[in-house]
């Protein structure tokens, strides 16, 4: 009788341990109430704008609220829109802006609310599709949305493309389930998420493709070798699926690759081609790949961090997985995956860093992974399902262990949970600083300071059509607009010129700041009318001093009061939006030459300059030697010009164009 008590108590506990543990919708609930935990910034008042997620004047975000523009104002000096594949999400910006919330209603709308949602059931899901087990898709999930790449990444404000590497997961899923089940619908939402994905972050649905295609590759080879005649005749069923599914993105996304085909535009935005920024930004060693260990983890770290030895059990549990289900075709595709995005992720350390600068600079698409890291996208992708299938593993080994001669009836039911729960407490220990809210960036919410509402209301109350002009960077929340366009220090190279001398404006470097009289003239014929300062001090890399010392200096510009913590220089040259020259005027395109023109000698103008362009050929030299005013600007916006200025203005600018 005490034997079938036992046994029936037994029973009983493992019946409640199965409903509570074993249920799917425990679990969700579970990861539901640990993701609000970490991110309960994200359910407070106020902006949550750090790093790369700036805020976006709700003036501004209203005009996204209709057709998407070639070309836009608001920033620089007018540009064409190069990624208009955006707009969608620029759309639903401007449409929460619309109904009269701010940047702050409309980031958690667009970006921070959605990323929750994805980042559980994407992962969930997609884990389930390939294995079933729900102690695996549990733990796949815990890992993918709580690990150090994924935290930093959304601390940073890079969220765009933290639900470009969420969406990746629920993508392959209905894509393995569209040609498993041959189910034509899976097939467009796979078709439909990647779409979306692109909106967010191009380089992630690349990614994505590119695992698309390890999946469909494998499912082919199964076909070919298969010596059934049906199953070798869906061969071209199978392939007409991925076309099926591939096209799909391309009709959704042809409001902008048609007019990008049909207009010139830049093939890569500047810089970025260049093979030196990947030798920068390989931060990220093998061991860092390895263990998908963010290298300025914990938060608040100077420089790269040694990896800290806890964190090599993901790799070793993503390595038991892999052994102890090697069968499993699933497990091998991930394996494999995991195994290319590390080797990528390290960038161009050894081993075989020239791998990384060869695939950069001639792989279709590499141009796109400037920053290596980028590639944990696809590591965190195998890893979660792996590390799940790892910890599942070895709760099984445990579970089967005998103990009777220790005489512990609830052997089979006391053991297993006792692991699950340790690797919890263990994952949950390896990113204690976001579960303790002291990670920072986004998971903080900030409040607009009062001095930049003062700034707006100043910038509002006079007529439109002006500039403003930040040194060195743009205050985070500086306002600006289509009808008030504003440009920083680091945006434009101005050059000025007194006699044979010429003067090099800051990029990123404070130092280069000209100290000539020339500076008012040409942000006038920039259409600047004031000058602002950042409130932040961290942006004003050499001290405020240094900075209202040399704006003092230049001629024109004259310091006025808007209110205490203020500081702002009106510039008397202001000239208006657009404008013609009236004495003779060279005409050429880009902007490229302004890294060249310092170089040629002997251009002695008697007034003052502004140069954009692709190039100045050696016969420049001749050509410049007795123009007054030289206005170098892009080709392809022409036509415009000509629209704007009068009949007597009007020129056959082609005459003017150095080929």
């Amino acid at each position: 009788m005490n034997i079938i008590k036992e046994k029936g108590s037994d029973n009983n506990i493992k019946k409640r341990y199965q409903f509570v543990i074993g249920n799917r919708v425990t679990d969700i609930i579970i990861l539901i109430i640990l993701t609000i935990i970490v991110h309960r910034g994200w359910f407070k008042p106020g902006m949550l704008d750090v790093g790369d997620m700036w805020a976006i004047p709700r003036e501004t975000l209203v005009k996204f609220f209709r057709f998407p523009y070639i070309w836009v104002a608001y920033s620089w000096l007018g540009a064409y829109a190069s990624r208009l594949y955006m707009y969608p999400r620029l759309w639903l910006s401007g449409l929460v802006a619309w109904l009269g919330f701010d940047y702050g209603i409309s980031q958690r709308v667009v970006y921070f609310f959605p990323y929750l949602f994805i980042s559980i059931f994407s992962i969930y899901y997609f884990t389930y599709v390939l294995f079933k087990k729900r102690i695996i898709c549990f733990f796949a999930t815990l890992f993918f949305v709580f690990n150090t790449f994924i935290l930093q990444v959304v601390a940073g404000g890079i969220v765009g493309s933290a639900i470009a590497y969420a969406l990746c997961p629920l993508i392959l899923a209905f894509f393995i389930k569209g040609f498993q089940q041959k189910r034509l619908k899976n097939g467009i939402l796979a078709g439909v998420f990647l779409s979306l994905s692109i909106v967010y972050y191009p380089p992630a649905a690349y990614l994505t493709i590119g695992a698309i295609s390890l999946f469909f590759i494998d499912a082919l080879i199964i076909q070919i070798k298969s010596h059934d005649d049906f199953v070798k005749k869906s061969t071209t069923k199978l392939v007409g699926y991925l076309i099926f599914v591939l096209i799909i993105p391309v009709i959704l996304h042809f409001y902008w690759i048609l007019p990008s085909l049909l207009v010139k535009t830049p093939k890569v935005i500047s810089g970025h081609e260049n093979v030196g920024w990947v030798y920068a930004l390989s931060y990220a060693k093998l061991n860092h790949a390895i263990s998908i260990y963010n290298a300025w983890w914990p938060p608040g770290s100077t420089g790269v961090q040694p990896v800290q030895m806890q964190y090599f059990i993901i790799p070793l549990l993503v390595f038991i997985g892999i052994v102890s289900s090697f069968k499993d075709k699933n497990v091998r595709l991930l394996a494999i995956i995991a195994l290319i995005s590390v080797f990528f992720a390290k960038g161009t350390n050894k081993p075989f860093g020239e791998v990384y600068a060869w695939f950069f600079k001639y792989f279709p698409g590499g141009v796109m992974f400037r920053t290596p890291g980028k590639f944990h996208c696809l590591t965190n992708l195998a890893y979660a399902p792996l590390l799940g299938v790892g910890i599942d593993f070895l709760a099984n080994v445990l579970r089967k262990i005998e103990l009777r001669k220790l005489k512990m009836p609830l052997k089979r039911v006391i053991l297993k949970p006792i692991f699950l729960v340790f690797m919890f407490c263990f994952m949950m220990y390896l990113v204690f600083p976001a579960l303790a809210g002291k990670i920072g960036g986004t998971f903080d919410a900030h409040q607009i300071p009062k001095e930049y509402e003062r700034i707006k209301q100043f910038i509002k109350s006079q007529p439109p059509q002006f500039r403003t002009f930040w040194r060195p960077i743009r205050g985070r929340y500086a306002f600006y607009s289509q009808e008030y366009p504003s440009l920083c220090a680091y945006q434009y190279h101005f050059y000025a010129s007194e006699g044979s001398r010429y003067f090099l404006a800051e990029s990123y470097n404070p130092t280069a700041f000209t100290h000539t009289n020339y500076i008012a003239k040409i942000l006038g014929i920039l259409n600047i009318k004031y000058c602002f300062l950042p409130l932040e001090k961290e942006y004003l890399f050499r001290g405020k001093e240094f900075y209202l010392e040399t704006f003092e200096k230049q001629i024109g510009l004259r310091r006025i009061d808007i209110g205490e913590n203020i500081d702002v220089f009106e510039n008397e040259y202001v000239a208006p939006r657009f404008f013609a020259t009236t004495r003779g005027a060279l005409v050429v395109g880009g902007r490229k030459a302004l890294f060249l023109v310092a170089s040629l000698e002997g251009m002695d103008f008697s007034h003052w300059a502004i140069f954009f362009a692709d190039e100045l050929k050696a016969r420049s030299r001749d050509l410049l030697s007795n123009i007054e005013t030289i206005i170098f600007y892009d080709k392809d916006i022409n036509d415009l010009v000509l629209a704007l200025v009068g009949k007597e203005y009007r020129v056959d600018l082609t005459k003017y164009v150095i080929p």
